[in-house]
């Protein structure tokens, strides 16, 4: 039976594309790519997709079941992340300046060493257009999940609505989405025929909604606290009307940060996510 897991955000203009799609002003989503092995040249890589200039708050994460390693090029083929050559080359987290914008990349030894799980994060406006590749050390698919948090010249509207599907894995956390600074009164809403759990991180990494790894809200039943000027309301792990996987988060005013939306999923399924 597929899982369904709903989620209602004001503003997070989020949808499936097998590439990269930019069009709205904020927003995220997800895909599948096939990844080729690399058969002993670095350089057989395949192209993940292209990031125009002024993307901003960019966040792109590759997860897969084999080794990959994600490069990403400039405009002018300036290597920003690549092994071993590239401005960003090493094995583990590190952040570093191209053209004076911060880059985030995981290393290559991958998220928690997970080496087919790798991420790269633009801490500010791009300043130019972008290229992201992959190449595995084995043939095989990545799911590729990407959010911006702006972009220049682009004024949002006041809503939106969309959905899309999103791959879970056994026991692990999966990435959604991002909720932009600025955005009014934010509703989401997890509901699932499994017990998902939904997370909900600060822009420093402060886990502010989570059962593992503990979070400010923690709790089996509803709780509310202020975080940064924000009133953030969590249902509890035990769910709405005691109904595990059927989770809220309430954002009441205005949020004063971006905030990284999460999921961990106690059995592997499909995700609907519909938000507005």
């Amino acid at each position: 039976m597929k899982n369904k897991f709903i989620l209602i955000m004001t503003l997070l203009v989020t949808t499936l594309w097998s590439n990269f799609d930019f069009g709205e002003c904020s927003g995220s989503g997800t895909f599948e790519q096939q990844i080729e092995y690399y058969d002993g040249n670095y350089e057989n890589a395949v192209t993940v997709g292209s990031i125009p200039q002024g993307i901003e708050g960019l966040h792109v994460e590759l997860i897969s079941d084999n080794d990959v390693d994600i490069r990403l090029y400039a405009e002018n083929e300036d290597k920003i992340v690549h092994w071993p050559y590239g401005l960003q080359s090493q094995a583990t987290e590190q952040t570093k300046l191209y053209q004076n914008v911060p880059i985030k990349y995981s290393g290559y030894n991958g998220i928690n060493g997970e080496k087919g799980d790798e991420f790269i994060e633009v801490l500010g406006v791009n300043p130019t257009t972008m290229t992201m590749t992959a190449f595995g050390y084995r043939a095989g698919y990545a799911t590729v999940n990407y959010s911006w948090t702006g972009k220049e010249n682009c004024t949002p509207s006041p809503s939106g609505t969309g959905s899309f599907t999103q791959t879970l894995q056994t026991n692990a956390t999966s990435f959604v989405g991002t909720i932009p600074p600025n955005i009014h009164n934010v509703t989401i809403t997890l509901t699932s025929s499994k017990d998902l759990d939904i997370q909900l991180y600060g822009e420093d990494a402060t886990a502010i909604v989570s059962w593992n790894p503990i979070g400010l809200l923690s709790g089996a039943r509803e709780q509310t606290i202020q975080y940064n000027g924000m009133d953030i309301t969590w249902s509890g792990y035990n769910g709405i009307d005691n109904q595990k996987g059927h989770e809220s988060i309430i954002i009441t005013g205005m949020t004063s940060e971006m905030l990284v939306m999460k999921v961990y999923g106690y059995e592997a399924g499909e995700a609907d996510v519909t938000y507005s």
